[in-house]
């Protein structure tokens, strides 16, 4: 995976509940410009839950802000093909009620599922678009 983070992205490391599944998540984050910018990702273990799991993903990060979700379909360069694929744009909230907007790009390679986030206020288009036109899947 190749991808142009704005920042110096720290590592972390959880496991989560996604599609009834307990999941390692790994993740690469930082803050830059008042944003927070990120590319988590979980293996899977049954091709069959790719797109239940990474379906799940998306709903997950919809509801952590409460806000409605427009998505068009996409794929990253490199990615394997998957109808469940594409960018999400959130208008949410924090928990401290605080008025955030997310843009997030899910999508798969075989059994590995990414998440690649930029979340904050308004955020600059330009930045945006550098941040996920350099998403590169490689073996």
């Amino acid at each position: 995976m190749t991808l142009l983070f704005p920042c110096r992205p720290d590592k972390d490391e959880r496991t989560i509940r996604l599609g009834g599944s307990s999941l390692r998540m790994q993740m690469h984050a930082c803050s830059a410009g008042g944003a927070a910018f990120s590319l988590a990702f979980v293996d899977v273990a049954d091709a069959a839950q790719v797109g239940v799991v990474l379906a799940a993903l998306r709903a997950a990060a919809q509801a952590n802000l409460g806000g409605p979700a427009t998505t068009k379909s996409w794929r990253a360069r490199g990615a394997t093909p998957n109808e469940q694929s594409m960018l999400v744009r959130i208008d949410g909230h924090l928990p401290d009620g605080t008025n955030v907007v997310e843009h997030a790009a899910f999508f798969v390679k075989g059994m590995r599922l990414y998440q690649a986030t930029a979340l904050g206020g308004p955020l600059d288009a330009d930045a945006l678009a550098s941040f996920f036109d350099s998403i590169q899947v490689v073996s």
